[in-house]
């Protein structure tokens, strides 16, 4: 592997273009750049493959705040590229300093809702290895909803999360997501009259409308798919939240 840049972006527009490294990289292999790989070793010690660890003599300046990630082939094609901001951590945390944000489905968007807060169990960042909260590809056949996985445990490490994972038969198709407890009381809004892909998915942290972790036990996804002609499908599944 080599000739492949990295940059941010200003005022619309690349900025702080830099070169990564040629390196032998297999299909399938794991690698992180940094400027001090000893320092990312010493800040991650249960966490960090130092062997691993790709010393670059400059990044861009990336903003734990907010910022935009892209990655450029040699010619300077765009190959991915991803918009980041703090609010996208897991409400749970008390302080998201060191917290990595991690890509959870390899060939999943490049958005919001396929980024999460690394797990509490590997020190909050997985430098060299595979990402904590990396979930397996899968497709869904049309009109099918499916919640993975059905236990959780936000904040309290492991399974902080549910996919909830639908696929629709075409284009034009809206929806409203919502989560209520055993009792039939609304919970969560996760979509409201959302226009979808025709793939998508939506996560549930564990969470109530107030952003507050939800109580022990079993809750129902709600969803309503309405396509052009004004025909819906619901669908109902369980999901529970736990403790550890």
């Amino acid at each position: 592997m080599g000739g492949y840049l990295l940059a941010t972006v200003r005022d619309g527009a690349l900025y702080q273009i830099r070169s990564l490294p040629s390196f032998p990289l297999p299909p399938g292999a794991i690698a992180a750049f940094t400027t001090l790989p000893d320092s990312v070793a010493r800040q991650y010690p249960a966490s960090a493959d130092r062997a691993r660890l790709v010393q670059v003599d400059g990044l861009p300046s990336f903003s734990d705040d907010e910022g935009t990630v892209v990655l450029l082939a040699p010619d300077s094609t765009t190959l991915d590229s991803v918009t980041y901001d703090d609010s996208q951590h897991s409400p749970l945390l008390t302080d998201d300093e060191g917290v990595s944000l991690e890509r959870v489905r390899p060939d999943g968007p490049s958005d919001a809702t396929n980024f999460y807060s690394a797990a509490s169990t590997v020190g909050y960042a997985t430098p060299g290895r595979a990402n904590s909260q990396t979930r397996a590809n899968f497709e869904l056949p049309p009109n099918t909803i499916q919640i993975e996985p059905r236990v959780i445990t936000p904040g309290q490490g492991g399974a902080e999360f549910a996919d909830i994972t639908y696929a629709v038969p075409g284009a034009g198709y809206t929806a409203n997501f919502t989560i209520f407890d055993s009792q039939g009381r609304l919970i969560r809004r996760l979509a409201r009259n959302q226009t979808l892909a025709t793939t998508g998915t939506f996560q549930w942290d564990g969470t109530d409308d107030n952003r507050r972790r939800a109580a022990t036990g079993y809750y129902v996804l709600y969803a309503e798919l309405f396509d052009l002609s004004g025909s819906v499908k619901v669908f109902k599944q369980t999901v529970a939240v736990g403790s550890r």
